[in-house]
């Protein structure tokens, strides 16, 4: 609600709600925004300035009758009677006007109370309610308004230190600006004061007769609206520049700091000072050699000014000793920083990432500061502002606080400054003593990237990427994004460089003119998001980026771009260091332009120099032993990536040639390989670097940085490319790494979540985070997963022979053609070559010749009889006995109490939660005492108490199915996604033990002939009957009715079989480490069978007793096994038949 009591109609109060009346205005003109404002804030303001003007002319008049003698003082005594009665009717009158007006001013405040419902300042509400309710209650009782007793203003918050402000003193990152006020100055005018002044000063040769009283009356006007921006540039319009300086000179030639004021600079822990004044009082408050003075138009580097050692002050409205430094308005400033992009990103720089502190700023001063920097959203750390004598004060701090994230400290007088600066101090000087007693071991927080968003940038239309705090692999196609993924980042990293301008038209998605990247850190003492907008305009690119985190100083950042080396040419004379020993944005440009990295050529300049301090009589022993330990840990760590090499530092000769130790004796460094060019390029850049930026630090490679690189396998050999991350994360622990990669053996070293795949299906991108660790799997294996998704990692040819053959394979009635096709697939082999080489297959194929000698001729046997162990399972609990009952029966109540519990609390809206130790319990027991501890889709071998894992036929929770490479979920009659089969959660026929790899590979595919059913009265055979499920179900689907194996342990659907066909493709059947396994298994026996498989072969049915280690209930794979025996004695036959065939015909034409 509003404030109305400016409002009430009387003069007596209009008077006395002055300092009112200009604190609810803001609240006037954003909440209300009525046509009744504008009338009623004039009417207002046109009354106050009527009454003082009379209240001056009153005041005047007997001062101005005290310089006359006795008579004329007694006729000006008549005049000012008269004077008196003329005025006192004048009020009078004024109150009769208001009369009629009366009644619609309150109702127009009404109309404005109703509109501020959502004033943000509770406590000012009440005070305007209350003071409405008095208003109402006077004019009811018929009472004059100016009777109404106003309640006093909500009362001021205490005077406080806020703990952020000493924390951010205590370590040395405030930042204090300093105004012209008179908390900060003495002697020293107001800038209103100052320009009333110089209008009063100016020579009368400058001014006509006419001019000088027109100029102050605009001036007034303009000062009545706070336009001081606008009134300084019309008096410099009037007067000239160099006449304006020279009055502000004189004005401001006795300014001093507060004592206060030096106090505050003098024992407070300040990193820097940014002065908007342009007295010298700033440089008296500081004083002390080691602090750098530099103006706006100074040559100083200023993106070094937060980082170098050493306190700064900035005279940022510049110098009066320097007239062509001085900005007289914060328009002036807007324009100056403009063309200084460097000073205006450091500003940036000190608004994200440092602690402000203002000290005499008024709230409109503050805010024009920011308008000229550019200042765009609140910051991530909380800032400071000592307010003092503001009437909008309330409305002004929450403003603050929203838009600026800054707190607004409202201080009195003089002697709450000295308060305040006092307990600053004495707080300050508290936090720094614990933090020096606090204890080495407490670990410091470090600034981590942790997700970058992409709008129309490179091929993406958005997109998202969950960055790991350790390292963050993307794998992708060539074209699929992943290099544009760095560059994006280095862009954000680089900011409004002019050099990272040039490039950023070339991450901008085709067509489209506007793009966004935003990069969020998880920063101290919150996550921090840095944003930058690219645009094209008229063939012109604009960057708009309030700060980059390396202006920030929020972290240290380096990019390495795929093209990389160090270029060799021997140096006469040695080079000197760049000297860029902070971080940099050049640190990350490479990255952007693509181009050869040229700062890989300073890398042996710092080698060298290195190398000369080592071997420098003049230099200290600590020197040399740092310059040492440089080179050992810079090549021990070359050393470790390249295993066999035995790379150490020799010597740097006369010529600057840099000379290396190997095993084959000293090497020059020109001379090694691609690969180990390629990887000093970055790898010795990232060590030098840290080198340079950590040179105080015990051991500079411990520190925390981002490093980008894009093709980080790039030239290495395999076991290079294995070595690298594991090498990498024990030398340079608090590395965060963002790289692109080709390497499966790059993936193989990552930890669960460290990789993001990049897919490409049509024209849609999708960037998916794998959570699944590929440690302890095989190349072939990561390949032929989601990291890569390849089909398969054997030659194309002979591949598709191996398709061929499986179709062949499946079919149980082939014609005489693919009959003898098939024949002379199996018996060439070309197909399965690759399988051959799994252990012990020499031996088997030698003993293969003698067993097939044994098979009676003639004898074909077609199909498979029996009853399989693979995959079906005719498990009926009410068989069960003795302690297997009874444990069935306890785990079977368990499990419909948690699921009767489950489904009431979803019912009724509540928080519920599946228990997993319901189903892992029920998996060990099936495979114990069900399945035989095989998997129950695949048959491989697996434990209760590893590799395996209980698997839900129909998922638990969501429900998906294929759409080409991806996966996209079921959506039901009414649009809504299924919520999975949720009420099956404790079914036992919902229920399967199943190997990793087969659960993993399933995981939440689900797919169906029918349509899929979100009912939960139906139970398991009822969906099995609606839905028609196209996956095998292991309780009652024969597999010999869909699924054939053959030769080498190759799988096929038999006839085309639908259902074969996707149980092969869902679980990986065909994946090749489960094919090699079937086919050692058949090699293992057909070689222990030797003997006695012409005996086995020729009663089909003898074959699962007979052999039970082999093709038994307990035996893995004995489905395959099986087939493979049955097919090899059907092919004997065949041949037999055809040879007798081929004999007869001979004998015929003989």
């Amino acid at each position: 609600m509003l404030n109305i009591a400016m409002y009430a109609p009387s003069e007596r109060a209009f008077g006395s709600n002055l300092d009112a009346a200009h604190r609810i205005a803001p609240t006037l003109a954003s909440v209300a925004k009525s046509r009744y404002v504008q009338p009623v804030w004039d009417g207002l303001t046109k009354r106050i300035g009527n009454l003082a003007a009379l209240g001056v002319a009153l005041a005047s008049a007997p001062a101005r009758a005290a310089s006359f003698g006795p008579f004329n003082q007694m006729s000006l005594l008549g005049g000012a009677v008269a004077l008196a009665l003329v005025a006192l009717a004048l009020i009078v009158f004024l109150s009769w006007r208001s009369n009629n007006e009366r009644r619609q001013l309150l109702d127009q405040v009404r109309h404005l109370e109703a509109q501020a419902e959502g004033a943000r300042d509770v406590a000012l509400a009440a005070w305007g309610r209350a003071n409405l309710e008095d208003i109402d209650e006077e004019l009811e009782s018929g009472g004059d308004e100016g009777d109404v007793d106003f309640k006093a203003a909500p009362p001021r918050s205490p005077l406080w230190v806020p703990d952020p402000l000493v924390e951010a003193c205590a370590r040395g990152g405030t930042i204090l600006f300093m105004g012209g006020s008179s908390l900060a100055r003495d002697g020293a005018p107001s800038r209103e004061q100052f320009l009333i002044r110089a209008s009063y000063t100016v020579p009368d040769a400058l001014l006509s007769d006419a001019g000088a009283p027109e100029l102050r009356a605009s001036l007034k006007r303009l000062l009545q609206r706070s336009d001081l921006d606008a009134a300084t540039e019309l008096l410099e319009q009037r007067v000239g520049r160099e006449v304006l300086l020279s009055i502000a000179h004189d004005l401001y030639a006795d300014t001093r700091p507060t004592a206060d004021l030096r106090r505050l600079c003098r024992d407070v822990e300040i990193q820097g000072f940014v002065s908007l004044a342009f007295d010298s009082a700033a440089v008296e408050a500081v004083g002390g050699v080691n602090t750098r003075v530099l103006t706006a138009r100074s040559s100083a580097d200023f993106e070094q000014l937060m980082t170098e050692p050493g306190r700064f002050l900035l005279q940022l409205a510049g110098a009066l000793e320097q007239p062509g430094t001085v900005r007289l308005t914060f328009t002036e400033l807007k324009t100056s920083l403009a063309e200084a992009p460097d000073l205006r990103s450091t500003l940036l720089s000190m608004f994200a990432a440092r602690t402000l502190l203002f000290v005499g700023l008024s709230t409109n001063e503050i805010e024009a500061l920011w308008d000229a920097v550019g200042m765009f959203g609140p910051a991530a750390q909380t800032h400071f502002a000592l307010i003092h004598d503001d009437p909008d004060f309330d409305l002004m701090a929450e403003r603050f606080r929203s838009r600026y994230n800054t707190e607004l400290i409202e201080i009195a007088d003089r002697e709450a400054f000295a308060k305040f600066t006092s307990r600053l101090s004495d707080a300050v000087g508290a936090r720094q003593r614990a933090l020096t007693y606090a204890p080495a071991s407490e670990p410091a927080r470090v600034s981590l990237l942790r997700r970058v968003s992409l709008q129309n940038i490179g091929p993406f239309d958005e997109a998202v990427v969950e960055l790991s705090p350790s390292w963050t692999v993307i794998l992708g196609n060539n074209g699929a994004g992943k290099s544009t993924i760095l560059r994006a980042i280095a862009l954000v990293l680089a900011g409004t460089d002019r050099e990272a301008q040039t490039y950023a038209r070339t991450l901008l998605r085709r067509g489209q003119k506007f793009g966004i990247v935003e990069l969020e850190i998880d920063a101290i003492p919150q996550p921090v998001t840095y944003r930058v907008e690219i645009s094209v305009e008229r063939e012109r690119v604009n960057l708009k980026s309030g700060v980059s985190p390396l202006q920030a100083g929020a972290l240290a950042a380096f990019g390495f771009t795929a093209i990389r080396g160090v270029d060799m040419p021997m140096m006469m004379e040695p080079k000197a260091p760049t000297g860029d020993v902070l971080p940099r944005v050049s640190d990350v440009l490479p990255l952007l332009h693509g181009a050869f990295d040229a700062r890989v050529q300073d890398l042996k300049a710092w080698i060298r120099q290195t190398y000369a301090v080592q071997q420098d009589a003049s230099a200290t022993a600590r020197d040399k032993q740092r310059a040492s330990r440089k080179l050992s840990s810079f090549f021990k760590v070359i050393d470790e990536m390249a295993p066999g090499f035995d790379l150490r530092f020799s010597r740097c000769d006369e010529n600057g040639e840099i000379l290396l130790m190997t095993s084959d004796g000293e090497l020059p460094m020109s001379y090694v390989s691609q690969g180990m060019t390629s990887m000093i390029g970055w790898l010795g850049t990232l060590i030098q670097r840290l080198y340079e930026i950590g040179e105080a630090d015990p051991d500079p490679l411990q520190r925390s940085a981002l490093v980008l690189v894009d093709e980080i396998d790039s030239h290495l050999h395999p076991e290079w490319q294995q070595l690298l991350a594991p090498t990498l994360r024990t030398n340079f622990p608090n590395l965060q790494v963002v790289a692109t990669t080709h390497s499966a053996l790059m993936v193989g070293s990552l930890e669960k979540g460290e990789a993001v795949k990049v897919s490409r299906v049509g024209r849609e991108l999708t960037i998916e985070q794998l959570e699944r660790s590929y440690k302890g799997y095989r190349v072939d294996q990561i390949l032929t997963d989601p990291p890569f998704d390849m089909a398969s990692t054997r030659d194309r040819n002979w591949e598709a022979l191996r398709e061929e053959y499986a179709e062949l394979l499946g079919m149980s009635e082939r014609t005489p053609d693919q009959d003898a096709r098939y024949l002379e697939l199996n018996a060439s082999g070309r197909c399965t070559a690759a399988l051959r080489k799994s252990p012990g297959a020499h031996r088997v194929r030698r003993r293969q010749a003698a067993c097939v000698c044994r098979i009676r001729r003639g004898r074909q046997v077609r199909g498979a009889s029996g009853k399989p162990p693979m995959i079906k399972v005719p498990f009926d609990p009410a068989k069960l006995t003795g302690e297997q009952r009874i444990w069935w029966e306890a785990w079977s109540a368990r499990a419909a109490k948690k699921m009767a519990d489950y489904m009431s609390k979803r019912a009724a809206g509540e928080a519920c939660e599946l228990d997993d130790r319901i189903w892992s319990d029920l998996k060990a027991w099936l495979l114990k005492n069900v399945f035989h501890e095989k998997c129950a889709y695949c048959e491989v071998h697996v434990t209760a108490s590893g590799f395996g894992d209980a698997e839900h036929y129909r998922p638990k929770g969501n429900v998906t199915v294929s759409a080409g490479a991806t996966k996209q979920p079921v959506a039901l009659a009414d649009g809504k996604p299924h919520d999975g089969y949720y009420w099956l959660a404790y079914d036992w026929r919902n229920l399967l033990p199943a190997c990793t790899r087969c659960n993993n590979a399933k995981s939440d595919l689900f797919e169906v002939e029918g349509a899929h059913v979100a009912d939960p009265s139906h139970d398991t055979p009822g969906l099995n009957a609606a839905e028609r499920p196209f996956l095998l179900y292991p309780y009652e689907d024969d597999p010999s009715k869909h699924l054939r194996f053959g030769k080498n342990g190759v799988v096929a659907a038999i006839d085309g079989s639908p259902r074969g066909k996707a149980t092969i493709r869902i679980l990986g059947l065909d994946r090749r480490e489960l094919t090699e396994e079937r086919w050692r298994e058949q090699a293992r026996a057909l070689e222990a069978l030797e003997g006695r498989v012409g005996q086995l072969m020729s009663d089909e049915n003898a074959l699962a007793t007979r052999a039970p280690d082999y093709m038994g209930p307990k035996a893995p794979f004995s489905r395959a096994i099986h087939d493979w025996f049955v097919e090899r004695a059907r092919l004997v036959s065949a041949r037999a038949i055809a040879a007798a065939k081929a004999a007869t015909e001979r004998g015929d034409s003989r």
